[in-house]
């Protein structure tokens, strides 16, 4: 992922409960179809958001969700470990007060979804 060039840059807005996540590309990166996690219906995705959390005297990257095309904002409650299903970050939840770093890339979650090598640079946020 570090290798991927940065094709964009991201802004990052965070309030009333939503972080939007503003680059570029959301329109133009290719999409894959993936199973909507209601299992009722097929969605395109073409990103996934990235959140960098130092932790334990480390630095810690996940992915913690999916993007759709033009699909920038979400609820800041899914910025957490439970979303980002790896460890150690499994059991994370940001701290208000505490700096993050995010960026966005083409398709990340799901080694075989990746048919496109692209990423916005990295952007602090301080966790309201």
């Amino acid at each position: 992922m570090s290798s991927w060039p940065v094709t964009h840059n991201l802004t990052v807005n965070l309030g009333a409960g939503t972080i939007c996540m503003e680059w570029g590309g959301t329109s133009t990166w290719p999409t894959a179809t993936i199973r909507h996690t209601d299992g009722t219906r097929d969605i395109k995705v073409n990103a996934n958001p990235w959140v960098f959390v130092w932790r334990n005297g480390a630095w810690y990257g996940g992915t913690w969700e999916w993007m759709t095309p033009n699909g920038n904002c979400k609820p800041m409650r899914v910025v957490e470990g439970g979303h980002i299903k790896r460890p150690p970050l499994t059991n994370w939840t940001p701290a208000s007060g505490e700096t993050l770093y995010f960026m966005v890339s083409s398709l990340a979650r799901a080694g075989n979804l990746n048919n496109y090598q692209a990423r916005t640079n990295v952007v602090s946020v301080v966790w309201p």
